[in-house]
Formats: C-alpha cells, sequence, structure tokens
C-alpha cells in the first residue's frame, strides 16, 4: 500500500511539472492616474500585430474576448463610441525558436592504457515560446501608458487547448491592472 501511495505521489508531482505556469510581466508610466479609466475601445477593427508567427483568425478572437472579459470583472466597459472611451487597446501575439545549450560529463577511454578520462559532451534543447502583449494607450494624452506580456513554452497541451492558453495568458498579464488597485474596481 505504501508503495502504491509512493507511486501516486510521483506521478503527481510529475504532471504538476508537465505544464510550466504563464509568467507575466508589465510596465507602465507611474504619472499615469489609472483611476479615471472607466471605458475602452480597441485601436482599430484589427488590433492584432502579428510579430514573427502566422496566426489563425480564431486566435485574434479569443485574445479579445479575454481581454473584454478580464476588464470587465474590474468594471471596465467595452464604448462603441470612441468618444467616450478613456482608452485604447491593442495586442501582440508571437512565436520564437529558442536553443538552450547544455554540456555533461562523458567518461570516456583514452589513450593506450586504456585509464579513465573525463569529457565532456554537448548538447542542445530546440523549443518554441509563444509571447502575448497588450498595449493600453491613455487616448487624452495619445500616447502608450501601460505594456504587459507573457511568455510561455508551445506545449502539445497549449497547443491541443489554445482557448485555455488564451485565457490563461490574458488572466496573467491583466492580473495586476490597473497598477496598484488590481483589487478594485473603477
Amino acid at each position: 500500500m505504501r508503495t502504491v501511495a509512493l507511486c501516486l505521489a510521483a506521478l503527481a508531482a510529475m504532471l504538476s511539472g508537465c505544464a510550466t505556469p504563464i509568467e507575466a510581466r508589465v510596465d507602465y508610466d507611474d504619472s499615469v492616474d489609472f483611476s479615471g479609466y472607466r471605458g475602452f475601445v480597441w485601436v482599430s477593427d484589427r488590433p492584432m500585430v502579428v510579430a514573427g508567427a502566422e496566426v489563425d483568425p480564431l486566435t485574434q478572437q479569443h485574445v479579445q474576448a479575454a481581454v473584454e472579459r478580464e476588464l470587465a470583472t474590474r468594471g471596465y466597459t467595452v464604448e462603441l463610441d470612441p468618444g467616450r472611451a478613456q482608452f485604447a487597446i491593442a495586442f501582440t501575439v508571437g512565436t520564437r525558436e529558442t536553443v538552450t545549450p547544455g554540456a555533461y560529463p562523458a567518461p570516456t577511454r583514452q589513450g593506450w592504457s586504456g585509464g579513465p578520462w573525463s569529457g565532456t559532451a554537448a548538447q542542445s534543447a530546440t523549443y518554441r515560446q509563444g509571447t502575448l502583449a497588450i498595449d493600453v494607450f491613455d487616448l487624452a494624452q495619445r500616447r502608450a501608458v501601460w505594456h504587459g506580456w507573457a511568455i510561455a513554452d508551445i506545449t502539445q497541451e497549449r497547443l491541443g487547448n489554445p482557448l485555455s492558453t488564451v485565457n490563461e495568458a490574458v488572466a496573467a498579464i491583466l492580473a495586476d491592472f490597473p497598477p496598484g488597485q488590481a483589487s478594485t474596481t473603477p
């Protein structure tokens, strides 16, 4: 029975380590008073800027819906009339190949004596990372005031469930929006 419990614990630990969490970062202009923001518009009918990847149209719809839903939970509304909005939103989606070099000891035998000699063997891992960035522009000042982004490894699990991945990334990025007021609504 103890062996079964240990195996289940090991399996749970391995499965929890399979999906790396999506970590987000933000940068913003700390001179901006975000408390006056109530409504927003998209920068255009096509607010997605594609960087280094072809993205299917459903991805744009998923990101827009996730952003609108996350901002609605904070009390913001999508304005049909841009004159009523205080800020505009755009987003960028991209991917890149990343190579991680590595080396490990490789024992070999060398020379006539056949004595042990330790060398190194090189090995590298190639993987793809996806990036989602969300930008907020102050409409009165006509400039960028907030930028949030998330980078995550593109795994088979994430490819198999893109809607969940988009929702997780958007929630992580907007978790601290507006700055200093993440737990309150406008």
